[in-house]
């Protein structure tokens, strides 16, 4: 894992990867923005999302949780927009963010993300779920909280 500081900071787009994908946007000064999820079924429609998230004012940074094919259409797309690329793994924020009893099992550790990324929603601007988050949200808003924590430890 590289960070990548090329780019001054101005606001980040975490994403977990998948069919169903979850963002969580960052403004400028680390705060949780907004959050979705969407089912990526089709390639067109991963193209049309990944072009309109990371067309979020603001953004200079995104953060990208997975690997594959998947991660190739984000990479393509930051790089055009000219913002800064990371990709990592989930075991990579998970090892700081969830204790190691939490994170026996996938399942274990998908749960604690669910809640710590309720706590992390209660704090922040952005709304409140009107139901239950998904853990790919949850695991978009960590993984984001974890990259801004690298960020500012290696400044």
């Amino acid at each position: 894992m590289q960070l990548e500081h090329e780019l001054p900071y101005t606001g980040l787009l975490a994403v977990d990867l998948g069919m169903r994908t979850g963002v969580a946007c960052f403004d400028g000064h680390g705060e949780l923005c907004w959050y979705q999820s969407r089912s990526l079924h089709k390639r067109s429609v991963l193209k049309t999302m990944v072009h309109r998230w990371l067309g979020t004012p603001g953004l200079s940074h995104v953060a990208v949780e997975g690997g594959g094919d998947l991660a190739t259409v984000w990479e393509r797309e930051a790089r055009r927009r000219q913002q800064a690329y990371l990709q990592f793994s989930a075991e990579d924020w998970r090892a700081d963010l969830i204790l190691p009893r939490d994170r026996r099992s996938g399942t274990d550790a998908k749960h604690q993300a669910e809640r710590l990324a309720l706590r992390v929603i209660g704090e922040s601007k952005a709304p409140a779920p009107t139901g239950k988050i998904g853990d790919d949200v949850a695991e978009a808003i960590l993984a984001g909280i974890w990259w801004l924590r690298h960020r500012n430890k290696s400044l």
